[in-house]
C-alpha cells in the first residue's frame, strides 16, 4: 500500500506518494503562480490534483491522501487562511473539492504545520519522542506541536500570533 501527500502552499503544490515505511515512491510540484493568493477555491483542487495524478500510477494502491494547508481548518475545509482564497467565501470546502479529482478517493485535511509533525514524528527527527515542535517556514510560519499522545495540538498557529504591542508600538519591557 501507498499513501499519497499534498502540500498547499502559498506559491507551489508539492506531492510526495510513500510507501509504508515512508520511502518516497515518487513526488512532483507546480507553481501556484502569480495571483495564486485570489486563485479560486476550484482553480487550486485542479492544481492539487494535477500535482497527484503526476505521483500516482495505480489508484487502487493508494491507501490513502492527504493534504495539508496552512491556514485555520475544521474537519474537511479551511475556515481561514491569510494568504489563499482572498475574494473566496469561507469555509472552503477543499477536501471535496480535491477528492471529486482523484476518483472519489477519501482526502483527509490538515494544516500544513500539523502534517509536517505528523511525518517528522512518523519517520523523522521527531521520531521516538513524547513531545516535539515542528516549525515550518515559508511565505507564513507554522507550527505543529506534540505534548504526548498521538496527534498534534489543534489551533497552534504560530503564524496568526501577535508578537509585541500593537502595530507601530514597542513592546511593553
Amino acid at each position: 500500500m501507498s499513501y499519497l501527500g499534498l502540500d498547499l502552499g502559498a506559491t507551489n503544490v508539492k506531492g510526495a506518494l510513500v510507501d509504508d515505511e515512508g520511502r518516497v515512491l515518487a513526488h512532483a510540484s507546480e507553481p501556484l503562480g502569480d495571483g495564486a493568493a485570489i486563485l479560486s477555491p476550484a482553480a487550486v483542487a485542479d492544481a492539487l490534483a494535477r500535482v497527484a495524478q503526476s505521483c500516482v500510477r495505480d489508484w487502487a494502491a493508494v491507501r490513502a491522501v492527504g493534504v495539508g494547508a496552512p491556514g485555520a481548518i475544521e474537519g474537511d475545509a479551511i475556515t481561514g487562511c491569510a494568504n489563499l482564497f482572498r475574494g473566496s467565501q469561507f469555509p472552503v470546502p477543499l477536501a471535496a473539492l480535491v477528492a471529486a479529482r482523484l476518483r472519489g478517493k477519501r482526502v483527509i485535511l490538515v494544516n500544513d504545520a500539523d502534517a509536517a509533525a505528523l511525518a517528522e514524528r512518523w519517520v523523522g527527527a521527531a521520531r521516538g519522542f513524547e513531545r516535539a515542535a515542528v516549525l515550518t517556514l515559508g511565505t507564513g510560519v507554522g507550527c505543529g506541536l506534540f505534548l504526548g499522545g498521538d496527534a498534534p495540538l489543534r489551533d497552534v498557529e504560530a503564524g496568526h500570533a501577535s508578537v509585541g504591542g500593537a502595530p507601530g508600538r514597542p513592546s511593553p519591557s
